[in-house]
């Protein structure tokens, strides 16, 4: 079985030293692709940077052990905080339930997670501050090559 992912059993292997299933590595791909909010098929039209797929790439491959060590994380009730026998456990972030940490990380650094982009003129006044998710906005704009 070939699953279409950014991630693959070698990369993951050599990345975190845990071998994964197709089937694994297929889970973590439509999770890194929901909460990321791309999917596959951008990449597919070569729409996403290498720096961008790179972090999907590990993202992936680090969902992958994480969805292989929680195998309960389809069925498990979501919740804010957990608290058994006096210790109470307060998540790092909304996500912190599903998203293994170091896929957290990379997708934290993907450049449309990023703040806008401040470009300074020669009068030192920012001249983009805008929302660089807004097609409609970016369409706006004549560009030109660098």
């Amino acid at each position: 079985m070939t699953v279409e992912s950014w991630g693959s059993q070698a990369l993951t292997k050599r990345l975190t030293g845990v071998e994964v299933t197709e089937d694994e590595l297929f889970q973590a791909q439509a999770i890194v692709e929901l909460i990321s909010g791309v999917t596959i098929d951008v990449s597919d039209q070569s729409l996403i940077s290498g720096r961008n797929l790179r972090l999907l790439s590990w993202a992936v491959c680090y969902e992958a052990v994480f969805v292989k060590d929680h195998p309960d994380l389809f069925t498990a009730a979501d919740s804010d905080s957990w608290s058994q026998d006096g210790v109470t456990v307060q998540p790092a972030h909304e996500n912190a339930a599903l998203l293994a940490p170091l896929a957290h990380r990379c997708l934290r650094r993907l450049s449309w997670r990023l703040a806008p982009l401040n470009m300074l003129t020669r009068t030192g006044r920012g001249v983009d501050r805008g929302n660089r998710d807004n097609a409609v906005r970016d369409d706006q704009f004549v560009w030109t090559p660098l």
